[in-house]
């Protein structure tokens, strides 16, 4: 954090932080405000990227409704917010799905 925002005094450019929403994990209001808080004063972007289902790993995906109010709670704290829109979920090629596919999990995405 400290490197971001010397990043930012010394060049005037926003720091670009890229956050995937995990269902249950890491996607609540109390998430949402603390990195707002966080982030505040900063010159920055928050890229939120719902979370591609994996087969063989527990986690889920944050519904719609929920991302728009963790976007809410940061543009909120005056943090500028891009929703990230998933491609190729339907193909497995989504982001960390083709890691998964050519990885440990090869047998149970094939």
């Amino acid at each position: 954090m400290r490197d971001a925002i010397s990043y930012q005094a010394l060049t005037g450019r926003r720091v670009t932080y890229e956050y995937v929403l995990l269902g249950n994990v890491n996607d609540s209001l109390d998430e949402a405000r603390s990195l707002g808080r966080l982030l505040q004063g900063q010159l920055c972007h928050v890229n939120l990227i719902p979370y591609n289902p994996v087969n063989g790993l527990d986690y889920r995906g944050t519904n719609t409704r929920d991302i728009a109010r963790f976007q809410d709670a940061l543009e909120s704290c005056g943090i500028a917010v891009t929703i990230r829109r998933p491609r190729g979920c339907d193909i497995d090629a989504a982001c960390g799905q083709l890691s998964a596919r050519h990885n440990s999990f090869r047998d149970e995405c094939s």
